[in-house]
């Protein structure tokens, strides 16, 4: 994962998502680490953790979007399943 690539080279790395249990694993994972819950279809939960990550970390100075896990998916489709 980039957030854990970051991390272990040093940088202070805030991870958000809306998925408590996975901030928590990975968190957990990656001591000093932070994390915010965030829910992206929200638009006044963007501004808000915006705002208070520009409170909490100051000298933050990149943000990454939509750094998010690739799942594989099954595309192909038969005539067969039509």
């Amino acid at each position: 994962m980039l957030a854990e690539a970051f991390h272990a080279e040093g940088n202070q790395v805030v991870i958000t998502g809306c998925c408590k249990h996975l901030l928590d694993e990975t968190t957990i994972m990656n001591p000093g680490m932070k994390a915010v819950i965030l829910n992206v279809e929200d638009n006044n939960a963007i501004v808000s953790v915006a705002e208070r990550l520009k409170l909490n970390h100051p000298d933050l100075n990149v943000v990454i979007h939509n750094a998010g896990i690739m799942r594989v998916e099954r595309t192909r489709i038969t005539n067969a399943q039509w």
